[in-house]
């Protein structure tokens, strides 16, 4: 039997499958991105940016119940808490308990309710919900009882920080998407989505770590507008940072942890070579998005760019071998396989030798 060798480090964008039987299919499914439609802040020829109201709230509500108490610091500030009069108080607590009870257990990614909320949720006026599902009823009557808290205290910085990291980095993506998108595709072997890319920016992505994340068949991006833990200097503070992580998110439909060119080529070498490495098609995915938009940011005057799981030493484990020698396959030096499997033997090589330490 095969084993899987290593551990995933760095934030969490697995993205979920779900097969659809044509390109067609998937475009009528496809988020809307139309500018009528509710959040629609800005969009680029692939992309189309949203800050939606509700989706902003259920972002901000699941983080303050992750973080374990809505008396901690972090999603909520002591000037803000110390701003709400006792109702407010009550009202904030009765919904982050509701989530306690109900949502914190459910991944905003992988959960097939939180999927589905999400993609009734995002067609919603942002005043007032319609045609509300059975299965959301609860959970809509709440987030419509703190509806005026969550505009009195907390919307209008979050929409704004939505808005700005949007702002600031959509001329980046509109100069570099038709070369980065055109390069992933053709080293994943996948055709690029026909459709416009729907981007829901969050004040507050997924989990404690506050990250980006992915649904795919078709693809739908959510961007967070602060880094991890919400912190000055994080990673969407650093410049073209945000612009190659958008690309990994929709890279994902491009590279696939089991279908697919990538994952079906490491498959077909760890075959022969009796001994895989635990998501090494994620780190494929990483190492590409980074080293194509490294080379996009450089064309537009950005130089010294540091890739992101250099940054954060995301695959840490795997980086060296990557480093040396998927470049000869982006350069079409060498096949995938042969790259990939010089990549399976090199970190084993390293890991049996710091082990013999």
């Amino acid at each position: 039997m095969r084993k899987a060798f290593g551990t995933t480090i760095g934030i969490i964008v697995f993205a979920g499958l779900g097969l659809l039987s044509s390109a067609q299919a998937q475009t009528q499914d496809a988020p809307p991105t139309d500018d009528q439609f509710p959040g629609f802040v800005a969009e680029s020829e692939r992309f189309a940016f949203f800050s939606h109201y509700w989706l902003n709230m259920h972002h901000f509500l699941h983080q303050v119940a992750v973080a374990g108490s809505e008396e901690r610091s972090g999603p909520v500030d002591t000037e803000v808490r110390d701003n709400f009069n006792g109702a407010e108080r009550n009202l904030f607590q009765e919904v982050v308990a509701f989530y306690k009870r109900n949502l914190v257990d459910k991944d905003l990614r992988s959960s097939e309710y939180m999927q589905d909320f999400k993609k009734w949720v995002i067609r919603q006026d942002t005043t007032e919900f319609s045609s509300v599902p059975r299965q959301f009823r609860d959970h809509t009557d709440r987030l419509e009882t703190f509806d005026s808290v969550y505009r009195q205290h907390f919307w209008d910085k979050q929409q704004a920080s939505n808005e700005n990291i949007v702002s600031d980095n959509l001329n980046l993506v509109r100069t570099t998407e038709d070369n980065v998108s055109e390069r992933l595709s053709s080293l994943a072997h996948e055709n690029w989505p026909e459709y416009k890319i729907r981007v829901d920016v969050t004040y507050y992505g997924k989990s404690q770590k506050n990250t980006a994340f992915t649904t795919v068949f078709p693809t739908h991006v959510v961007m967070p507008s602060k880094g991890q833990n919400a912190m000055e200097g994080s990673w969407v503070a650093v410049e073209g940072s945000w612009v190659e992580i958008l690309y990994h998110e929709a890279g994902h439909q491009l590279i696939r942890p089991r279908t697919g060119f990538i994952p079906e080529t490491i498959e077909d070498v760890t075959e022969g070579e009796g001994e895989g490495l635990r998501s090494l098609w994620h780190a494929y995915l990483f190492y590409f998005a980074g080293a194509v938009t490294r080379t996009a940011l450089k064309e537009e005057g950005i130089e010294n760019y540091t890739m992101y799981m250099v940054r954060e030493e995301v695959f840490s484990l795997y980086f060296p071998a990557l480093q040396k020698y998927l470049p000869r396959y982006m350069d079409r030096e060498a096949t995938l396989a042969e790259a990939t499997r010089s990549i399976i033997k090199d970190v084993h090589e390293r890991a049996d030798w710091g082990e013999s330490e």
